[in-house]
């Protein structure tokens, strides 16, 4: 994550704003700038390796960050972003779909008994509505998940990835 200095200040050194330096300049923080602000980041999101984002930013559902990026900016919801600084590649689907996914995210279902398409994000969508409006599947329930193997349906398979609660 990206800090801020005062650049408007004295000195833009963190001596000025910060208690963590030992004498003779523990008593000299004048405090009043908080150079770490909290980055918000929303489901299904990538970030790829090497990215680097400012502090107070907030990254969108569904968006994808390129590797080396710096985000300086807020990134709207399924929004391909990248370069130095980043900037706006293009959408990753229509602004319909977009809405249809926001109204109705895959990952707030329990999607363990359902096979989706996510190749053809379209389809999925109108798959997943579908199972919702006909009570086939119901909501996540929130809390942690372990990752492990489960047993293979034959023998010589191999085994599946499921979910276990944590």
């Amino acid at each position: 994550m990206l800090s801020d200095h005062p650049s408007d200040w004295f000195t833009t050194h963190m001596l000025s704003f910060s208690p963590n330096f030992p004498e003779p300049y523990r008593h000299q923080p004048v405090g009043g700038f908080w150079s770490h602000s909290t980055v918000k980041i929303g489901h299904d999101v990538w970030i790829d390796s090497r990215v680097s984002i400012r502090g107070g930013v907030t990254i969108g559902d569904g968006a994808v960050i390129g590797a080396g990026a710096i985000v300086t900016k807020d990134v709207e919801p399924f929004t391909i972003m990248g370069g130095v600084p980043a900037r706006v590649i293009r959408r990753r689907f229509p602004d319909a779909l977009i809405e249809r996914i926001q109204a109705c995210p895959w990952w707030d279902w329990d999607l363990r008994a359902m096979a989706l398409d996510w190749q053809h994000p379209e389809e999925a969508q109108t798959v997943l509505e579908a199972a919702i409006a006909e009570g086939r599947v119901s909501r996540w329930e929130s809390g942690w998940r372990l990752l492990d193997f489960g047993t293979p349906e034959k023998a010589g398979q191999p085994a599946p990835l499921i979910f276990r609660p944590g």
